[in-house]
C-alpha cells in the first residue's frame, strides 16, 4: 500500500488562515489595550523629561515658554522672570536633549496655544555636527504626541527611521522608552519638584573647583600639543534653528535666543567654543532675531564661582541672579519688538 504521508503534510496553505487571523487579532487587541493603558498613565504625569514636562507645559498656557536642554531646565526660575516681565512663564527645558527636540517641543506648544514669546536657551555645543549623532533617537520622548501634534512635528518624528510610519501604527510603540518613567511618576507624582515650580528644577552646591582642577591637570598633559581646531556650526542644525525662529514668527510668537553664562577659568579659555558662540551671534543677526548672550564679561554680577554647579551649569543661587538678569533683559528686548 502506498505511503500517503506526503498527502497529509501538503494541506492547502489557506487552511491555516483562520488560526493566523486569530493570532493577528489577539496581537492587535493586546497592543491596543496595553497602549491605551500606557497612554492613560502617561497623560497623568507632570514630572520628568519623558513626557511629564511636556504635559505640564501644554496644560498651563503661558505668556512666555522657555525651551532648551539642561541649562534651560536648571537656570530659568519662572517666578523670578514673571516678577520682572509681568508675564506668566513656563520652563519646558529637557535634560540631555538636542535642538531637534526643542524644535519639536515648539511645534507641540504652537499646536496647543499661542504664547506671546518663546525663549530658546542654546549652547555652542548645540551647533556641533557631533550632536546629530543619536539626536533623532532622542526624539522618542515626543512620539506619544505624534497623532495630536501638527504636521511639522509629524514630519520631524518620521525622520527617526525609514520604518517609523509603520511602527507608529502600534499603540504601544510610542511608550517603549517611557514605561519606567510612567511607573515612577505615577507612584510619586511630584518627586522631581518641577511641577510645583513652573518646570524649574534646581541644582544645589558646587563641583566647580574639582572640575577646574581636573581641567588644569588635563591642560598640563596637553602642553606642546597642537591647539584644538575651530569647528563650524553644522548646516543642518543651523537650518533647524532657522525653522524654529520662522515657525514662531509665522504663528505671531516672538522668538528670543539666549546663551547662559559659562565659567571660564583664566588660562583655560576655550577658543573653539568662543568661535561657535560668535557664529551663533552672526546667525541670529542674519535672522533678525534677538540674541541675548549672558556672558560673565557682560554681566559681572554672575562672575562668582559659588554660583556655578560646574563649568556649564548654574546652581540655585546662580539661577536666581541669572533669572533676574534674563527677566530684566527680556523686558527690554520684547518692548522693542
Amino acid at each position: 500500500m502506498a505511503d500517503n504521508s506526503s498527502t497529509s503534510n501538503s494541506r492547502p496553505w489557506y487552511i491555516a488562515l483562520p488560526k493566523l487571523a486569530v493570532i493577528i487579532a489577539l496581537l492587535w487587541a493586546t497592543d491596543l489595550g496595553l497602549g491605551t493603558v500606557l497612554a492613560h498613565f502617561h497623560a497623568r504625569t507632570t514630572e520628568g523629561d519623558f513626557g511629564g514636562r511636556i504635559n505640564l507645559a501644554l496644560r498651563h498656557p503661558s505668556d512666555l515658554v522657555i525651551l532648551g536642554s539642561s541649562r534651560a531646565k536648571h537656570h530659568y526660575i519662572p517666578e523670578i522672570i514673571q516678577g520682572e516681565t509681568g508675564w506668566s512663564v513656563m520652563n519646558a527645558g529637557f535634560d540631555a536633549q538636542t535642538l531637534l527636540c526643542h524644535y519639536g517641543m515648539e511645534q507641540l506648544v504652537l499646536a496647543a496655544y499661542r504664547p506671546k514669546a518663546v525663549v530658546l536657551e542654546i549652547g555652542a555645543e548645540d551647533l556641533k555636527a557631533s550632536n546629530l549623532s543619536g539626536a533623532r533617537d532622542k526624539l522618542s520622548v515626543l512620539l506619544p504626541y505624534y497623532r495630536t501634534g501638527n504636521a511639522a512635528l509629524r514630519e520631524l518624528l518620521l525622520q527617526r527611521s525609514p520604518y517609523e510610519y509603520a511602527k507608529l501604527w502600534s499603540r504601544t510603540y510610542p511608550y517603549n522608552s517611557q514605561i519606567m518613567p510612567i511607573v515612577k511618576y505615577t507612584l510619586s507624582p511630584s518627586s522631581e519638584g518641577g511641577s510645583l515650580s513652573g518646570g524649574y528644577v534646581p541644582y544645589y552646591g558646587s563641583d566647580l573647583k574639582r572640575i577646574v582642577d581636573l581641567k588644569k591637570r588635563q591642560a598640563e598633559t596637553r602642553q606642546g600639543q597642537p591647539a584644538l581646531p575651530f569647528v563650524e556650526p553644522a548646516p543642518e542644525l543651523l537650518a533647524v534653528l532657522t525653522s524654529f525662529v520662522r515657525s514662531a514668527e509665522a504663528a505671531g510668537v516672538r522668538p528670543v535666543i539666549v546663551h547662559s553664562p559659562l565659567w571660564m577659568e583664566p588660562g583655560l579659555e576655550d577658543k573653539p567654543q568662543d568661535h561657535l558662540i560668535e557664529c551663533l551671534a552672526q546667525a541670529t543677526a542674519s535672522m533678525k532675531v534677538p540674541f541675548l548672550n549672558v556672558s560673565l564679561a557682560a554681566y559681572p554680577e554672575l562672575k562668582q564661582p559659588e554660583f556655578f554647579k560646574d563649568t556649564i551649569h548654574l546652581n540655585d543661587t546662580g539661577a536666581k541672579i541669572f533669572s533676574k538678569v534674563v527677566g530684566r533683559e527680556l523686558t527690554k528686548v520684547l518692548a522693542m519688538q
